[in-house]
């Protein structure tokens, strides 16, 4: 209740002065809250702390689906990037640690960049985004080094999810074995408990749309948080994205595993030739959702350098229109897209 203040009076030494304030000023009945609790408190509305409950994923423990996108050069982050994928309903990007030795890694798997790293997790935490860390891909930084540093470094921070190696199975000798990847989730876990701790892939148990569970299940009994599958990009990949989600769900609970099943890399512009309309796009992202994946990353290049630009400069024509009905077509009652046979 508010109510009008009339007049205070203030006494100093043996003389006393009278305040009249207009009627229109007002105070609020509650208690005086000190500067370190108020602090807390702005902190606690800003944190965004990402979850697992099931097989979805929750923001401050409401289930939430994450619409990502690919921003791999992370060292070249952008304050003006994050603003504006917080304005269109992305709250998700996914990172690389050591992305084109232009990442956060030395040679020796030290983090050479924390403060910097920090910097783009905080900043993306006050603007509702979680960050999906990939820590090592291709390069040649030890492993367990890496691994241990990243979720040290970031283990006080709610919106941060781990990806052990991006697509495992592709290092050719390099490539981790089902006991490797167990054994990187036990470093990442001894830093830090509660963190969500998984290991992408590429095809590595569904080629075209047919599934192998065997090797979605070694994969599995690893212990890892969730999947995070890079389906097949063969040419219809946009219309099969919802098979190949519903077979793996099925799989899942054949195990009793009900985790979440994030689609984290699909296909994009520009590789191996291909173009796709914007229309395509949508109707992959609605489809991941529709059949019950727990999130969907939007895979461009427009991420891959971001020294000279921004991230919304480097689109194309056609992600740009992408990028601009995403979050209405996911998060909304729009019409599903339904694109015809090419």
């Amino acid at each position: 209740m508010r109510r009008p203040l009339i007049s205070t009076l203030l006494v100093v030494g043996s003389s006393s002065m009278l305040f009249v304030l207009p009627p229109s000023v007002t105070y609020a009945q509650s208690p005086v809250v000190s500067s370190e609790t108020y602090a807390a408190n702005l902190k606690a509305s800003r944190e965004t702390r990402v979850g697992i409950a099931g097989d979805k994923f929750t923001i401050n423990g409401q289930p939430t689906f994450l619409l990502g996108v690919s921003y791999f050069d992370a060292a070249h982050w952008r304050v003006s990037d994050l603003d504006r994928l917080a304005e269109l309903n992305f709250n998700l990007i996914r990172i690389f640690l050591d992305w084109q030795n232009r990442g956060f890694f030395d040679n020796e798997g030290n983090l050479t960049k924390s403060e910097e790293l920090l910097a783009l997790v905080r900043a993306a935490n006050d603007r509702g985004i979680v960050v999906d860390v990939t820590i090592t891909g291709y390069s040649e930084v030890p492993r367990d080094k890496a691994v241990q540093a990243a979720v040290r470094t970031l283990r006080n921070e709610p919106n941060a999810i781990f990806d052990l190696q991006n697509e495992y199975n592709l290092g050719r000798e390099a490539a981790l074995s089902p006991s490797e990847i167990r054994q990187l989730y036990f470093i990442a876990k001894a830093e830090n408990a509660r963190a969500i701790i998984f290991a992408s892939n590429y095809a590595a148990w569904m080629r075209g749309n047919t599934l192998n569970p065997g090797r979605l299940t070694q994969e599995v009994k690893t212990g890892v948080d969730l999947v995070a599958p890079h389906f097949t990009r063969n040419p219809r990949w946009y219309s099969d994205t919802g098979t190949r989600v519903a077979q793996t769900k099925e799989h899942l609970r054949s195990m009793n595993r009900n985790i979440p099943v994030y689609v984290q890399e699909e296909h994009r512009n520009g590789w191996r030739g291909g173009e796709f309309t914007k229309e395509q796009f949508l109707q992959a992202a609605q489809e991941a959702k529709a059949h019950g994946a727990a999130g969907w990353v939007f895979h461009t290049d427009a991420g891959f350098s971001l020294i000279d630009q921004e991230f919304f400069a480097e689109l194309d024509a056609t992600e740009r229109q992408v990028i601009q009905k995403l979050g209405a077509a996911v998060f909304s009652d729009a019409t599903a897209y339904n694109t015809p046979g090419d």
